[in-house]
């Protein structure tokens, strides 16, 4: 299931965020030549446990082979952690465990970027996208009661991504306050679980807790508004109001699903509402933190980029009841319920308003004679089956378009480690380039020179804050960046390289030429 989810993602090996965690890998930071980058310099203080942990594994393995097994690592440890939680809500038979990982494994829902912007199973690695699979398994165990292991995987998920743990509180807290007042545990037991787990999980708190405590900037709030840095940087990820109207009913649909689907678990019903409570509670405080305060920490918590969860376990969720359905023998209505929510659920991410739609007519076809007769018809059958075909074509031409993808992206990828690499060997090591953005993580891996601007480093100032006056200064400029004069013009000739597509109507003779593109020197 995993190499499946490879076909369906794509793999590019230096992309997007890497551009925060090569430096890291190669301890860019110890270089003479960036000693005065403000932010290479405050990567030392990226407070992940992950990235301080493998600080310098880039000189013991190469970078690329790095992020390849680690993504590796992340897909399988999602999957086995989404089949962990539908086995804490009851879904133990063979047959229906592999249509549920066949379904997440197929699901769009569970691929690319949620709505808040976070992450699921992407084509490139991240340490958020591994807390994935944390978040998960600490859901899960507090379903089963289990809460010495759900403190463990709360005390793991904040190691690699200290707000997700956050995210998870919700949810935890509605189940435990379930599970006592219902009596399915002892508070004598939760506290003995809950206090054992909490103590070997704090292992998992000591690395980056000393890292923020070590960092100098920890305590600076600045003299700026944190809220309006972050509507110039990355709004998505922190205001309920920057999200497009569609985006927000795909989370209303999200969590309408949850609660429909809580009643069909059965013994596990009250946990499950608790679930879809929980997100509830994270939806009301992502629109009203940010009402409330310009705290950075309060801010810092990405309860927006939160929706994930959401987008995870409802995707879970509709997943389970639709391998239910599917088993279900000798119940020909149920059986095609469920062929049309597991083919809603792979086609499209849209596909989840057919699957709730699909929900809402089994509870209405309980109370109406009319929509349960008119689903045992033969007429529908051939429905289904073009659902399923439908199901069928788009996974494969997900995967082709993910494959394809993946060789544009690494032939583009190489094209700019040829030019990092000529530069390299070929410029004075405190050389400053401006490079296009898509470009900027494979240039600077090869490269090991100074980037002048990256929209990407405005998050140095969520652990830094000291770097925002540098932010606001090149933020400002950074969006006529593309063009040979104004780049030059912008930096006060702090610039003295600029890497970009060849043009004619630059009048200077390119230092180098790779392919369309041209590195031209500025002074």
């Amino acid at each position: 299931m995993t190499l499946v989810s490879f076909l369906l993602s794509g793999y590019l090996p230096l992309y997007n965020n890497n551009i925060y965690h090569t430096p890291i890998l190669l301890k860019t930071y110890d270089l003479p030549q960036f000693a005065n980058d403000a932010f290479v310099q405050s990567l030392r203080y990226f407070s992940s446990g992950f990235w301080i942990v493998f600080a310098g594994a880039g000189f013991y393995v190469n970078v690329k082979v790095f992020f390849a097994i680690w993504l590796v690592v992340t897909h399988f440890g999602f999957l086995a952690a989404s089949l962990h939680f539908a086995q804490s809500t009851g879904l133990r038979d063979r047959v229906q465990l592999n249509i549920f990982s066949l379904l997440i494994c197929c699901s769009p829902l569970l691929y690319g970027i949620a709505v808040g912007g976070g992450g699921l199973m992407l084509n490139y690695f991240t340490h958020s996208e591994l807390a994935n699979a944390g978040l998960l398994l600490g859901i899960s165990y507090a379903i089963r009661g289990r809460y010495g292991y759900c403190a463990v995987a709360v005390c793991a998920t904040f190691f690699l991504n200290a707000f997700m743990a956050v995210w998870m509180l919700p949810p935890i807290v509605l189940l435990t306050a379930y599970h006592l007042l219902s009596g399915k545990i002892s508070l004598r037991r939760y506290l003995m679980n809950a206090a054992s787990g909490s103590v070997v999980g704090s292992l998992f708190l000591i690395v980056p807790i000393l890292n923020v405590l070590h960092n100098p900037d920890a305590g600076d709030v600045g003299d700026f508004s944190y809220q309006e840095f972050l509507w110039s940087f990355f709004p998505n990820h922190f205001f309920f109001s920057s999200l497009a109207y569609k985006e927000l009913c795909l989370v209303a649909i999200s969590i309408a699903g949850l609660f429909l689907t809580a009643r069909l678990y059965g013994r596990y019903a009250g946990e499950m509402l608790m679930l879809a409570l929980g997100c509830v509670v994270l939806l009301f405080m992502a629109a009203v933190v940010p009402m409330i305060t310009d705290s950075r920490m309060a801010l810092n918590l990405h309860l927006v980029r939160g929706f994930v969860m959401i987008a995870i376990l409802a995707a879970l969720s509709l997943a389970i009841v639709a391998s239910r359905w599917i088993t279900e023998r000798g119940n020909y209505y149920l059986t095609s319920l469920g062929l049309v929510m597991a083919a809603a659920l792979t086609i499209h991410k849209y596909g989840i308003t057919i699957a709730v739609a699909v929900l809402l007519v089994e509870l209405t076809a309980r109370y109406s004679a009319v929509s349960a007769a008119l689903l045992r018809q033969k007429a529908v059958r051939p429905v289904i089956w073009i659902c399923l075909f439908g199901s069928f074509v788009s996974v494969l031409i997900r995967s082709a378009n993910a494959v394809d993808d993946s060789a544009n992206g690494i032939a583009f990828e190489s094209t700019w480690e040829r030019v990092g690499t000529w530069a390299s060997h070929s410029t004075p090591a405190n050389s400053i380039f401006q490079v296009p953005h898509d470009a900027a993580p494979a240039f600077s891996y090869a490269s090991n020179r100074r980037l002048w601007f990256d929209s990407k480093y405005g998050a140095a100032v969520m652990w830094s804050p000291s770097y925002h006056q540098i932010w606001q200064t090149r933020h400002a400029a950074g969006a006529d960046l593309s063009d040979f004069r104004q780049s030059i013009h912008e930096s006060d000739g702090q610039i003295d390289y600029v890497a970009t597509e060849c043009s004619g109507q630059i009048d200077k003779v390119p230092e180098y030429k790779e392919d369309d593109i041209c590195v031209y020197k500025t002074k």
